[in-house]
């Protein structure tokens, strides 16, 4: 029988060793973050030198993809991430990190899979969790983007963006006290936080609490003057309070700043629009809907502005094409909604999504098009529909009368 000494002494020994194995992982730790902190520090130029030196250096690599995200240019750094996980295939911050930079790309399913791929090797990825509640936001499926922002929520609750992200699904639901409470919490915690001042104001426009949006919204303009989405906001609100010439000039004043803050923002173009149309300058007024339209294709109020402006100034046959137009689209877009109600509350329901995918193809959302019929090609291969909508996405675009009007030519 062993003795008791001999046991200790074993004991210590594998003490001792566990203690240097653990050490030695701490020490690769240190020396990792200081490697990944120094590479951070580094222009764009910089790394692009050294990651020609160094080809197999995945920091070097991953961290060249993140300045490329910063950059905006995307396609550039979905080529560095890939080129980390092909030499470290279970890196789930890498696969989060490209699943934002296919989001932005608007190519959702390459988006949801390396998102899946992030949560399926960390389940409790806090981070991983509130890109997909985004990434549902932008598909169209705000439920489910609720209950992935709520558990980003609860794993990290300290993070601002993911409150003002949850804040946004809740409006998407219409629960805009839920929204104001989410925003409201981002705010204790970054009382500097544009985002949620913005939200906040948002939700109370939403509730007809207007006196409240505007101070909250002047708030945020205050802290960010320039910042679009405020002035956009403040200038809704101000709408629908205006009653005399001169508060209906304070809301031009107000949107024309969000316009030059952003120019490729629809809605800006469409409220100064409406504005015009109110003062009786119907020509200004057609110009800022057609550009609105330009902007934002699918931006159906737009659409109906225009007809309103076309019978303003005389050209009536113009304005019947455009309300056949606007009719055709209006169902349709009900449809979607319908659509994306039931897809939302049965996940299964694969008739739906492929009548969807068709409609999504027919007002040109193609990327939401994709993410649904390679749903149906690798889940329900022997869907009926399953490849139509693939290959009108094939078919080569055409001009059609609607694009005529809405870019100011006369059929």
């Amino acid at each position: 029988m062993e003795s008791r000494p001999t046991k200790l002494k074993g004991l210590l020994l594998l003490l001792a060793l566990a203690a240097i194995i653990a050490a030695g992982a701490a020490g690769r730790n240190i020396w990792q973050g200081k490697q990944e902190a120094r590479l951070r520090t580094m222009s764009t130029t910089e790394l692009e030198a050294l990651a020609k030196k160094q080809p197999a250096s995945t920091p070097t690599l991953y961290a060249l993809g993140l300045a490329y995200a910063q950059e905006e240019k995307y396609p550039s750094a979905v080529k560095q991430f890939l080129a980390v996980l092909d030499k470290e295939p279970t890196r789930a911050d890498v696969l989060n990190d490209l699943g934002v930079a296919y989001l932005l790309q608007a190519r959702y399913y390459e988006s949801l899979v390396a998102l899946q791929g992030a949560l399926q090797l960390r389940p409790n990825y806090a981070e991983a969790y509130a890109n997909m509640g985004r990434l549902h936001i932008a598909t169209k499926m705000p439920f489910t983007a609720v209950k992935e922002l709520e558990k980003a929520d609860k794993l990290e609750p300290n993070s601002v963006a993911t409150l003002c992200d949850l804040g946004q699904a809740y409006q998407r639901t219409l629960n805009y006290r839920f929204a104001l409470t989410a925003f409201q919490r981002a705010m204790e915690r970054d009382k500097k936080s544009v985002q949620s001042l913005v939200g906040a104001g948002q939700a109370y426009y939403a509730m007809t609490q207007y006196d409240k949006a505007e101070e909250t919204l002047k708030q945020a303009i205050t802290l960010a003057p320039s910042d679009a989405n405020a002035l956009l906001a403040l200038g809704r609100v101000q709408w629908e309070r205006a009653k005399s010439d001169e508060e209906l000039k304070t809301v031009q004043e107000t949107l024309e700043r969000a316009i030059r803050a952003d120019q490729e923002e629809a809605e800006g173009w469409y409220m100064l629009g409406r504005v015009k149309s109110r003062q009786n300058k119907h020509k200004e007024a057609l110009e800022m809907q057609r550009r609105a339209l330009r902007i934002s294709p699918e931006h159906t109020a737009a659409l109906y502005q225009l007809e309103r402006c076309l019978r303003a100034v005389g050209r009536t046959a113009d304005a019947d094409r455009v309300a056949k137009i606007y009719e055709k689209r209006k169902l349709h877009g009900r449809r979607e909604l319908q659509l994306e109600e039931m897809i939302t509350h049965n996940t299964n329901d694969w008739d739906s999504r492929a009548e969807l995918a068709q409609l999504y193809i027919e007002s040109g959302k193609h990327a939401l098009a994709v993410l649904l019929c390679k749903r149906i090609q690798e889940e329900k291969p022997d869907h009926p529909m399953s490849p139509k909508p693939l290959q009108a996405l094939n078919t080569p675009a055409t001009k059609t009368e609607a694009d005529a009007l809405l870019q100011g030519a006369t059929p």
